[in-house]
């Protein structure tokens, strides 16, 4: 299938049933699917998660699970893309040319930059962030958001 920089917008998706779960979870299950993320991710999955927990959306049992699934998956089985000068490069200039959040132009940024040290392997990066997409097609990386998928199969 190929491999896929998921985006926190993306990867919540493994975990909490919201639109664009159901096609995440056929990429995620996909043979030959690789999927990466950015260290940024990490932070921004447990904070994500701890903010369902403070709004009792789930329960603490449940939380330190996913928790736990989540980062056995993050240290050995998905790619990570560290937090370092390239990306942060990579960052201030998707910020100059596109309205972003600085997390959201670190985010991009990992993706770009991982495309630089994968060899024969342009990763598409998974999104449901309308304001990302879209920097992202101007850019001209490839990307996929789950919820267009299932609204248009």
């Amino acid at each position: 299938m190929g491999l896929y920089f998921l985006d926190t917008s993306a990867l919540v998706k493994l975990y909490f049933q919201e639109a664009g779960s159901t096609a995440m979870s056929r990429l995620a299950s996909a043979a030959g699917t690789r999927l990466a993320i950015s260290t940024l991710g990490v932070v921004e999955f447990r904070a994500a998660l701890r903010a369902r927990q403070r709004r009792q959306d789930i329960s603490s049992g449940l939380a330190e699970q996913a928790l736990a699934h989540f980062q056995h998956k993050a240290a050995t089985v998905w790619q990570r893309q560290m937090l370092n000068d390239a990306v942060f490069d990579v960052s201030a200039a998707l910020l100059d040319r596109n309205p972003l959040r600085a997390g959201d132009a670190l985010q991009l940024a990992s993706c770009v930059v991982l495309h630089l040290h994968v060899r024969g392997s342009s990763p598409i990066f998974v999104c449901s962030d309308h304001a990302l997409v879209q920097a992202a097609r101007v850019e001209r990386i490839p990307c996929w958001d789950p919820v267009a998928s299932e609204a248009h199969p």
